[in-house]
Parts: C-alpha cells; structure tokens; sequence
C-alpha cells in the first residue's frame, strides 16, 4: 500500500485538488515526488489505506480507486486494480522497487496529457471495490438516522478508460488506469 498511498498524494498534487503549497517533496523507490504536509490529510489517507490493506490480504479487495468530483458528479477516477496471489513471497527486494518505480514514472507521465480539472467545488473520496463472494459474511449494521431524500442529480459524466501501466510481481498484479471524459 506504501505504492499507492505515494500515488494519491501525487494524483492529489498533479490534479490540483489542492494548493501546491500544501505539498512537500518526498521520496520513493529512489524517486522524487510530493506528498502532502496537512497531517489531517495525511492520516486519513494513510489510515483508510491501512484498513484497506487488511481487506486486500483477506483477498477482498478487486481495485482501489481515487475519485475526484464535484457538484456535477465524477470528474475522474484513478484505478488501481490489484490481485494477491500469494500471501508469502521471495521476490528480491531490487525488482519489486524497479517494479513500483517503473509503475509510478508512467503514473506521473500520464497524469500531465489529462485536461486540467474544473476550478470550482473538487473533492476527493477513496473508494474500494470488493469481491462480492468474499463479504457475504459480512454483518450488515442498521442505519440510525432515516436516510434524507436526495435532490435529483446529474447523470454520471461519460467516461473513458485510459490504460496507463501494469506490474506482475510474484505475490500481486497491479494495473492502473484512469476514467476520464477527455486528455489532451
């Protein structure tokens, strides 16, 4: 998860969700790049990022997915698609660093030819997609407030997968691509 908890600081920075100045440089697999200093921001990432990988070694998680938005709807959303293949691994510790590093120079690469995003209202939510057979078990909580109508909202932005990259490593495959109306 330390691949993609860099990646959403980065996606955060690149898209301009906020201001450049609420980022400072950092390092990974040899690699410069931004990672937030707002600590609030920080640790919510990093901590909904721990619970999810708790989810992704039960073998529950299918993708990962960064969805920016606004008042309209999905602007776009950053996916990282992932499989456990074994829990315990010896891949060296060299080509699982050139892996991400490579995985992560063509996320850079790619997130530059995107349109800028609209100026006004940009949120973010980190959103998980499981596999439907795993948490069938899972233990269905009643909701405490009665649910408020929601006002009619637009239909969903029509958007295009953009295939970026993808790794093979022996314990996990990663792919990643965006969802997005438009590039460059």
């Amino acid at each position: 998860m330390e691949f993609v908890e860099a990646a959403i600081h980065f996606i955060l920075y690149s898209r301009k969700v906020y201001p450049a100045e609420f980022f400072e440089r950092s390092q990974i697999y040899g690699l410069v790049t931004l990672k937030s200093r707002a600590p609030q921001l920080t640790t919510y990432i990093h901590n909904s990022l721990q619970d999810i990988k708790n989810l992704f070694l039960k073998d529950c998680v299918d993708r990962l997915a960064l969805q920016i938005s606004n008042e309209e709807g999905t602007v776009e959303r950053h996916v990282f698609e992932m499989e456990l293949l074994y829990l315990s691994h010896n891949a060296e510790p060299e080509i699982v660093e050139a892996s991400f590093r490579s995985l992560f120079l063509k996320m850079c690469n790619f997130s530059y030819t995107l349109k800028p995003l609209p100026d006004k209202d940009i949120r973010f939510q980190i959103l998980i997609y499981t596999k439907a057979q795993q948490i069938e078990n899972w233990t269905k909580i009643e909701q405490t407030q009665p649910q408020q109508p929601q006002p009619h909202s637009p239909p969903p932005l029509n958007l295009k997968i953009h295939p970026v990259s993808s790794i093979q490593l022996p314990f996990a495959r990663l792919q990643f691509f965006v969802e997005s109306p438009h590039q460059r």
